[in-house]
């Protein structure tokens, strides 16, 4: 049985020497800051109605953007608040949370409504789940960059992005931004404290708080302080200013968020906001500091740990709903919850808040109507961990199949058995699940659409579109499933549709254009490629569609714009580099796109149709040299490939190069195949058409399947 920490209390507020302190006074600048938060949430609807009137409106001011920064390069309005937020909280402390963020401001009203209600929310209080909010942190705005590192890519181009068609795309939808906002700003406080949500699970706050540790603007003490303790009464950071400030001369914990509530109630006056060194640089206490108590022991941190694990990964995602931000504040209240629940078979007297649970060895009626919610909760988590699963090995198999098929025909026998691996994953979520779930309907519909189950696709997508009509994925799984039944015009409606709602589904806008442009429709074509590019300009394949649909179009200077900014995003892309060297030779521009393709050739030495190219274009361009090296290399890389021997031979007759090549390849050619059909093309190449006829005739005895009879 782990030991049973002593029952902790809020802190106690210490007495005046002089007795004369009495009770703290309202906070002078709460009124303030509750204007300045109120002010917050009034830009928000101001900007979310300009996108309503406008269709285009500034990038979200979320900092959570800023990972588009960092996995996509978009510099957007996300990032400038982040970065602006971490560079001030270098020099003012952390501010940025107390003064900017909307979650502050409902969990300070939640208290504030607690408090006129004579209840005063207890801080919890953790080893372990403190440090969740710097590893969400981390994981968010620090893993993508050595992730991508680990993995040898180069970091995204960087592009700005500061104004958005979709501001919505990256929030959740109205129900679940109502329920994080319940959960998150509300019921973590009634259960966590005030700031719980700060304290247990904000990444924002993980990074806030390593900064302020290096802030030279803190709250600091003069002589004039005699410990009344009003500041840390005040406080609704669960901070102990009194005690901090007696220890440091300052307030040291980066729980701090400069609200100034504990200067302004100061009935002495003896707190500040000054400039001097951060608390990384504080030095030795002043005095002994006070041990540190915890709500839990040791063998009840692990359980919350893990508990809190599991929990994150069972929600995370769940259903198609819940966010990470979401997620993370979900798991501390059901870890607290569930290991308050635990401690009811052990521990004599349990309580959470004012309710008892447990008294004396009894458990109370309010006690068993936790173990009942307890339980219901328990089970909730462990089935939503088992549909994760589930739904993880369902796309690990999808993933798989998708990959089989490439290196396979569709119908091969691997491609099957990995598609119907993940279609029993995906029907033991819609059988099991407790809701339903779109992407699943959705990819099950997919699955049996591709196994050529027509007629069990259709009842999943129909189910999708009634859960919701504009998921893109959906409408463009159901237009597949009306174009094999023949109804063309309604699956084009369908695939414009699905466009429009979701244009990052790559096959679908794919398809929409290659039937626009069947249809003889290429303006209309070129439109919606214009618009995914200004919905999505870090999209490289929806920029590159779009040069080579300018280009076919006629409108070649239009397409090298295109080109050359996705080679700007894209500077190490082979296949970038060739096209826009294929775009310009177009233009005329032959030793411009010999450079361009040179590069591309630097980049995938490897690939013999870039070689072959760069031969080609250099040999247009007059630059013999360029042109013999380059198709030398191809012809080494594919023997067999007549397209570039026949380019090949052709440069060296042209270059006077004839005599010697056949002098060097007529001895070897009768061991050697691919000697002899270099020999073959290159005498063709000359006019000799006997010699060639009889070098074609000795490769078609060694190499039946190069030259059928």
């Amino acid at each position: 049985m782990p030991p049973r920490p002593k029952e902790l209390n809020l802190p106690t507020v210490p007495q005046a020497r002089d007795g004369g302190c009495g009770k703290p006074r309202p906070s002078r600048v709460g009124k303030w800051r509750a204007l300045v938060l109120i002010g917050v949430h009034v830009f928000f609807v101001g900007h979310f109605i300009h996108w309503q009137l406008a269709g285009k409106t500034l990038s979200p001011l979320e900092p959570s953007e800023a990972m588009q920064t960092l996995e996509q390069g978009l510099i957007n309005c996300g990032f400038v608040v982040l970065l602006v937020g971490v560079l001030s909280t270098l020099v003012l402390g952390r501010w940025f949370c107390g003064w900017g963020c909307h979650i502050i401001a409902l969990q300070d009203l939640c208290t504030w409504i607690c408090r006129k209600l004579r209840f005063r929310p207890k801080p919890f209080r953790s080893r372990l789940l403190i440090f969740v909010p710097l590893l969400a942190g981390l994981y968010m705005f620090v893993w993508p960059s050595v992730a991508r590192a680990w993995a040898g890519h180069p970091p995204p181009a960087l592009l700005y992005h500061f104004t958005t068609y979709d501001f919505w795309a990256t929030f959740p939808g109205p129900i679940m931004s109502a329920v994080s906002l319940a959960v998150c700003g509300l019921l973590i406080v009634l259960l966590l404290g005030n700031k719980g949500y700060c304290t247990y699970a904000c990444p924002y706050g993980g990074l806030f708080g390593v900064a302020d540790r290096f802030a030279v603007g803190r709250i600091r003490v003069t002589d004039d302080c005699d410990q009344c303790g009003h500041c840390t009464a005040t406080c609704t950071s669960n901070v102990r200013v009194h005690e901090e400030v007696r220890l440091h001369g300052m307030v040291v914990s980066p729980g701090c968020m400069k609200c100034t509530d504990c200067i302004s109630v100061c009935p002495k006056d003896a707190l500040y906001f000054g400039f001097g060194r951060p608390s990384a640089a504080r030095g030795s206490a002043r005095a002994p500091r006070p041990r540190r108590e915890f709500d839990y022991a040791w063998p009840e941190e692990v359980a919350l740990a893990a508990v809190f694990l599991v929990a994150l990964y069972a929600y995370r995602g769940l259903y198609d709903a819940v966010p990470f931000l979401l997620a993370l504040g979900m798991a501390s209240i059901t870890a607290y919850l569930l290991v308050q629940a635990a401690r009811l078979l052990y521990a004599d007297s349990v309580r959470v808040h004012v309710a008892q649970l447990k008294l004396k060895g009894r458990l109370t009626s309010t006690g068993w109507a936790y173990v009942g919610l307890a339980l219901v909760l328990a089970v909730f988590v462990g089935h939503s961990a088992v549909l994760q699963f589930h739904v993880r090995e369902g796309e690990r198999m999808l993933d798989r199949a998708t990959a089989l098929q490439a290196e396979f025909r569709p119908d091969a026998p691997e491609v099957v058995e990995a598609s119907r691996a993940a279609l029993d994953h995906f029907r033991w979520i819609h059988r099991f699940g407790l809701l339903p779930q779109i992407s699943t309907e959705v990819r099950l519909g997919s699955l049996y659409l591709f196994l050529g189950e027509s007629e069990l696709a259709e009842p999943h997508l129909r189910r999708a579109l009634q859960i919701d009509r504009g998921y893109g994925a959906a409408r463009y799984k159901w237009a597949e499933l009306l174009a094999r039944r023949g109804d063309t015009e309604r699956g084009i409606a369908e695939l414009r549709a699905a466009v429009e709602a979701d244009p990052g589904l790559t096959d679908a806008r794919n398809d929409l254009v290659a039937v626009l442009v069947q249809r003889g429709e290429r303006g209309e074509a070129l439109r919606v490629a214009q618009r995914i590019v200004q919905r999505r300009p870090a999209d490289v394949e929806a920029r590159l569609g779009l040069a080579r649909l300018l280009a076919d179009s006629g409108k070649r200077e239009a397409a090298e714009v295109e080109m050359r900014e996705v080679v700007r995003q894209r500077p190490r892309s082979a296949a970038a580099r060739l096209q826009l060297g294929l775009l310009l030779a177009d233009l005329g521009r032959g030793h411009e796109a010999v450079e361009e393709v040179t590069r591309a050739a630097e980049l995938d030495a490897t690939n013999p149709r870039i070689w072959f190219v760069l031969g080609v274009l250099a040999a247009s361009a007059g630059e013999s040299e360029t042109a013999r090296s380059a198709l030398e290399r191809a012809r080494q890389a594919a023997p067999f490939d007549g397209e570039v021997l026949r380019a090949w031979a052709t440069e060296a007759v042209r270059s006077g190069r004839y005599p010697a090549v056949k002098q060097e390849l007529t001895p070897v050619a009768g061991q050697d195949v691919a000697a002899a059909y270099a020999l073959a093309h290159l005498l063709a190449a000359a006019g000799d058409a006997e010699g060639a006829r009889s070098a074609f005739e000795r490769v078609r005895g060694a190499r039946p399947d190069l030259l059928p009879p």
